[in-house]
């Protein structure tokens, strides 16, 4: 693998910096060489409950700027803008396309990742007193390597590093090393967060060609919505004790009447949301005179078992007189939160046949750069970290 630190910093545009929020900066690219970045000591950290809440991924074309920004759910009001230009390199591409399945993000944001359209992935960390991610290293793949499978092929072949994620407790990056053409199966490696060029990555083990992070898949259509209709056949997942878990589409799982992942023993789809209760939220598919059909203004609970079939469904809520758009499960309010028909709206864990509460319209960003953001896409509800 090439290893390549962080090259330092040189001033950015007064323009920018004169829209980011208070002690919000970005900073550009410059020489070969800097400094190590210093961990902020707790005292300089954003307080964990501005790192939380409905977090949103923006660009402001305009000002060639990638930001998070992370809103209060109860009335969708912004509580703190994360600048991303650094990490994407935004501020040096003409073309830019905000792309959610790029970026991976450590459950408390104070490590970030993204997959560049050259098959590198930047490691990045947050720096308290500007608000900012700074790149810490970009993992590549050694030429030489490529190089000497071409020679041994006797054809062209590519190495690419993709579909990056974060260990639960952050610890390790985690990421897909992708060859073209390629066998059926990748390798998966691994790096430490805190030293990612201290030695070369790990192999984790093998997963199918074309795999997605676990979170990218799993309630897919009810987080991002009905639009995204390409599934993957595999996806994997880093669990707590740091060991690779792969699911796959079973064998005959096409007779039911969405999609699912499974290993045997655990059981995802884009369909569906878990539930803290280890039961499933979504809109389940119903047949009526043997013909399947989906309510899409029914909220339901129920079991899934690790071969797909439902069990034990019960309604949350019938209430919408609209199609429910999204969902997200907001464990910090102990509530599911719900868009449809406009507004996003709360009904709390529990709830059955329940009465929706609404919640706001449309969020509220607070200054001209988010203001003026050109594109934007909701990454979910993310409970505040300790």
């Amino acid at each position: 693998m090439k290893l390549t630190r962080r090259p330092s910093s040189a001033p950015v545009s007064a323009a920018l910096l004169a829209l980011l929020l208070p002690l919000t900066a970005c900073g550009g690219v410059g020489g070969d060489w800097a400094a190590p970045v210093v961990s902020p000591t707790p005292e300089e950290r954003p307080a964990e409950r501005a790192l939380s809440g409905f977090v949103r991924l923006a660009e402001n074309s305009t000002e060639k700027a990638v930001f998070l920004t992370f809103h209060n759910v109860d009335d969708g009001t912004q509580k703190l803008l994360v600048d991303l230009t650094e990490l994407t390199a935004r501020s040096e591409s003409y073309v830019f396309f905000l792309d959610p399945s790029k970026f991976a993000f450590s459950a408390d944001f104070r490590h970030a990742a993204y997959e560049t359209s050259q098959g590198e992935i930047r490691l990045g960390e947050l720096v308290p007193n500007t608000h900012a991610y700074q790149v810490t290293a970009t993992l590549a793949p050694e030429e030489e390597a490529a190089e000497d499978l071409s020679y041994l092929l006797g054809e062209e072949v590519t190495i690419s590093y993709r579909a990056p994620q974060f260990s639960p407790d952050g610890s390790e990056l985690w990421f897909e090393e992708y060859l073209e053409p390629g066998e059926e199966e990748s390798r998966v490696l691994a790096v430490p967060t805190d030293d990612p060029l201290g030695a070369p990555p790990e192999e984790r083990g093998l997963v199918p060609r074309e795999v997605w992070p676990l979170h990218q898949y799993e309630g897919l259509t009810l987080t991002k919505g009905t639009e995204n209709v390409y599934v993957p056949e595999a996806a994997y997942a880093v669990t707590p004790d740091n060991e690779l878990q792969v699911l796959t589409e079973p064998v005959g799982g096409g007779g039911q009447d969405f999609h699912f992942l499974t290993d045997g023993t655990r059981v995802a789809s884009k369909d569906f949301l878990p539930d803290p209760s280890g039961r499933f939220v979504g809109l389940l598919p119903k047949k009526n005179w043997g013909v399947p059909s989906t309510n899409r203004s029914t909220l339901w609970i129920f079991n899934l078992a690790p071969d797909g079939t439902p069990s034990d469904d019960e309604v949350i809520t019938d209430a919408f007189s609209d199609n429910i758009q999204r969902l997200w499960v907001d464990t910090d309010g102990n509530r599911y939160v719900v868009q449809s028909g406009g507004a996003y709206h709360a009904l709390p864990f529990g709830a059955r046949r329940g009465e929706p509460q609404e919640l706001f319209s449309t969020f509220t960003p607070k200054g001209r750069l988010a203001e003026a953001a050109t594109s934007t896409e909701i990454l979910g509800i993310f409970p505040a970290r300790n």
